[in-house]
């Protein structure tokens, strides 16, 4: 249907141009204050002559746009109401007003709409898992956990946060825990499409053994589950959540531990099926009576055998590797009856396969390009700040829209630099708007971005683009330290808008004054708000929310999550699931030329539309671009030149949606010559191919002032037997190969980030140890039933 098309197309560009359009409606409403003031000087119940000119220059409001606003005002109102009818430009004011409320309205709207139909990308559900050691655990890849099999199985479709906490049970995570995972959600970290909650174990330990302090009553216990419920309900209304029983336990494996306790606590069991089965037989009650769905794991190992559920328990409480395959399929399968939805929505890549691009979009010989390093700058501040950031590289999107709006009033005599390429500044500096957006939207190659000239501009004259055959004769940017220029500028202010004097005494002065006053009081007390937040967190006031780290790179990421081969990326996870987390967009089989034109603009929506704010990125792109141009693969092969130039494009990328994140390059490592896959007869890579990309990786790393870590150079320090070792085909790292890297990049953290090093080894949550010696269960607790009938849940 052509107008629904129009539609949307017209509601697409009005979705990325909110900047604009705030630009747009404080100019007209300056303009709106000045018709105003006016009109309040005119005779009342009248429109003057400057009246009307003033209302003649606002934007029309009729659907005609042949007729003049004399054509279609409102004629002057008879006498006898002159003193109770609003004026004309009121009247429009309001008008305006209501419009914009309509527009604001409008594009969250159509926000939906577009991404249903696939205008914008597809956001990746976030499953939240809430529990104890048995959740906690699930991320462990040596015992292929739970949680690292969903995270491997949906790594294209999926983001897990894990929340799994050793040793608490209900009471310490609603007391400790929930305050944290309130904020992380409250604040925009993440928003979850589901939450798991498998609390219980602990809560069942025995009130008389070894493990008394961790017991909590079944009414307590059962209430703390309700207040969970009820938490989640309120932060995330719309996630569904599944509740979780405790599962079984080994009771001849718990009497053995209890042979080996010490002092006053030998010979006690701290835990028994029977009881645990209490708790589970509460759990499944609880969620019956808040209408809450419950994957009932006890009932589910207890119908086999006692020998077969047995085996599937490392230490007569958590789970070994069987167990883990099997809580995975029963988790996968709840889900898939529950929420079909969701369900689906497991299934769904993200991004299609490499193989689509290798046939719709390979590698031509016509690509080779060049790239000049002498003339790459890289700035202090990203180049897109507070702005909408759109990509240049897809056709459904606009061009590069470069917003800047100096954070300091525009004084006299003091230049402004726009960075920008040339004939690329479509902006003005206004006198009587200092705070004036100002719009770079012609950057539209690379060599525009990175060949940019400083414009100089004082404050009462227009930016003039200066030219490269000039460059020479401009002004440099002044620095703090540089004198000011030897000509003054014309005044700020023209003399038909004259500052305000104190010897101006009148009621409209004061009352401007007042309010000037009062706008300053605000601003500050906004300030000192955001800058109190900071001192919050570091003195407990506010729980410190984790950092999250962005993996972005090709098979060596993504087959890093596997388990299975101990991947690098999951014991990074198991090793900080108490201090940070992690993000992998690993994409099997695309270079760097794939990546920038259809990973990037889903990561950066996920960005911007406040998924996640990485603190750390790291980008291993290059096995793929290194494929030899006449091998097996020529389709992902990337010229050099082109791989060095999409290497800038994506630091400058991540740069403007994320301007405090750190960014570290990783080279692509070694290739087995020996074990290269053939394809009739052709060779896909060589490491000596290989190693020219890593060059080139490492020199761009170097132009652009970001560090990098060079696995090329550090496999290749190895002797031939020792690196060809660590593969698995010759290309894909095996356990001792991804154990390398993980150990390599670690240290590289620790030596380049020392800040986000430092994050690794601070828990988010304390060990439940320092609760059992503070806050350990009393038999005086509060033991009362719990009336469901009185737990009223938000719909």
């Amino acid at each position: 249907m052509p107008g629904f098309d129009l539609i949307l197309c017209y509601a697409d560009k009005l979705s990325r141009s909110r900047m604009a359009a705030k630009q747009y409606f404080e100019s007209t409403t300056s303009q709106l204050a000045i018709a105003m003031a006016n009109d309040a000087g005119s005779p009342t119940g009248s429109l003057t002559s400057d009246s009307s000119s003033s209302a003649s220059s606002l934007p029309s409001l009729s659907p005609s746009s042949s007729q003049s606003p004399e054509q279609w005002s409102t004629p002057p109102p008879p006498p006898n109401s002159a003193n109770t009818s609003p004026s004309r430009t009121k009247l429009v004011l309001f008008a305006f007003f209501a419009l914009g409320a309509f527009f604001a309205w409008s594009l969250g709207v159509w926000e939906t709409v577009l991404m249903k139909v696939s205008i914008r990308a597809r956001l990746r559900p976030l499953l939240l898992f809430v529990g104890d050691s048995l959740t906690e655990r699930g991320s462990i890849p040596s015992s292929m956990g739970w949680i690292t099999m969903l995270e491997s199985d949906c790594k294209r479709s999926i983001d897990v946060v894990s929340r799994g906490l050793s040793g608490y049970n209900t009471k310490w995570y609603l007391k400790y825990a929930m305050p944290v995972i309130q904020d992380e959600i409250t604040s925009g970290n993440y928003m979850p499409t589901l939450v798991t909650i498998w609390l219980g174990a602990n809560d069942a330990a025995l009130p008389n053994g070894s493990m008394a302090e961790q017991h909590v009553p079944i009414a307590a216990y059962q209430m703390n589950l309700a207040k969970l419920v009820h938490t989640f309900k309120v932060i995330a209304p719309h996630t569904s959540i599944l509740l979780v029983t405790p599962p079984h336990v080994d009771d001849a494996v718990q009497k053995s531990n209890a042979k080996n306790e010490e002092g006053h606590k030998k010979g006690l069991v701290s835990r028994s099926n029977a009881a645990t089965g209490e708790y589970a037989r509460a759990c499944v009650d609880t969620a019956k009576g808040l209408g809450v769905p419950v994957l009932d794991l006890y009932s589910y190992f207890n119908n086999m055998t006692e020998s077969e559920r047995n085996d599937m328990l490392m230490d007569g409480l958590h789970f070994n590797e069987t167990a883990n395959r099997e809580m995975y399929l029963q988790l996968r399968e709840k889900i898939n009856t529950e929420f079909p939805d969701l369900g689906r929505k497991l299934e769904r890549w993200q991004l299609p396969p490499f193989e689509d691009w290798a046939e719709r979009d390979p590698w031509s010989p016509e690509e080779s390009t060049t790239l000049d390093f002498t003339s790459v700058r890289m700035l202090e501040k990203p180049l897109y700040q507070d702005g909408i950031f759109r990509d240049t590289r897809s056709s459904s999107r606009t061009p590069h829209s470069i917003m800047w709006q100096p954070k300091e009033r525009l004084a006299e005599n003091r230049p402004v630099s726009f960075p920008c390429g040339q004939e690329a500044l479509t902006a003005s500096c206004d006198g009587d708007r200092p705070h004036q957006w100002h719009n770079i939207s012609a950057v539209d190659t690379l060599g525009q971005l990175l060949t940019c000239e400083p414009v100089m501009v004082y404050a009462s004259e227009s930016p003039t683009v200066s030219d490269s055959s000039s460059s020479e004769n401009s002004s440099p940017p002044l620095s703090p330290s540089s004198s000011q220029p030897s000509q003054p500028s014309p005044q700020l202010w023209p003399k038909s808008h004259p500052l305000p004097r104190a010897a101006n005494t009148s009621l409209h002065q004061r009352i401007k004054f007042i309010l000037f006053v009062i706008l300053v009081l605000g601003a500050f007390a906004a300030w000192l708000l955001g800058a109190w937040e900071p001192i919050m967190t570091r003195i407990g006031i506010r729980p410190r929310l984790r950092p999250v780290l962005l993996l972005v790179g090709d098979s060596l990421t993504e087959k890093g999550m596997i388990p299975s081969s101990m991947g690098w990326v999951s014991m990074l996870e198991s090793d900080c699931r108490r201090s940070i987390d992690v993000v992998s967009r690993g994409l099997a089989g695309y270079n760097t030329k794939w990546y920038l034109k259809y990973a990037m603009p889903i990561i950066q929506d996920e960005i911007t539309n406040g998924n996640y704010m990485p603190a750390l990125i790291t980008i291993w792109l290059g096995a793929n671009d290194a494929a030899l141009p006449d091998g097996s693969k020529p389709e992902t092969h990337v010229p050099i030149a082109a791989y060095q130039s999409n290497l800038v494009k994506l630091v400058y990328d991540f740069q403007a949606v994320a301007p405090s994140a750190s960014i570290r390059l990783i080279t692509p490592p070694h290739v087995g010559d020996a074990k290269g896959a053939t394809k009739k007869g052709l060779v896909g890579h060589s490491n000596k191919m290989t190693g020219t990309y890593a060059r080139a990786c490492a020199d761009t790393a170097s132009e652009l002032g970001v560090p990098v870590l060079n696995l090329y150079s550090h496999f290749n320090n190895m002797t031939k037997s020792e690196r060809n070792n660590l593969l698995e085909d010759g290309l894909h790292f095996n356990e001792a190969g991804n154990d390398e890297v993980y150990q390599q990049l670690r240290e590289k953290i620790a030596s380049e980030f020392p800040d986000v090093s430092r994050m690794f080894n601070r828990w988010t949550f304390p060990p439940y140890e320092d609760f059992v010696k503070t806050d350990a269960w009393a038999p005086d607790e509060n033991t009362t039933l719990v009336d469901f009938t009185n737990v009223h849940i938000r719909s």
